[in-house]
């Protein structure tokens, strides 16, 4: 089933949607719901927590 409804869900910062509303997004989106995700900030003066993600060779290393 498909919606003529929009859920906009806006961060501050790349990843925060992943601990702060994402079962409701995927929710809301397997119910048909168009869902549409606003990043305000590229992440570039964040730093990771986890340190697996800084593998050299890795997508995130630096």
């Amino acid at each position: 089933m498909t919606s003529d409804r929009t859920l906009l869900s806006v961060h501050a910062h790349p990843d925060d949607e992943a601990s702060k509303g994402a079962p409701t997004v995927a929710r809301y989106h397997a119910e048909g719901v168009r869902t549409v995700l606003v990043c305000c900030t590229g992440g570039e003066e964040g730093d990771l927590q986890n340190p697996l993600l800084r593998e050299p060779g890795g997508p995130f290393a630096g």
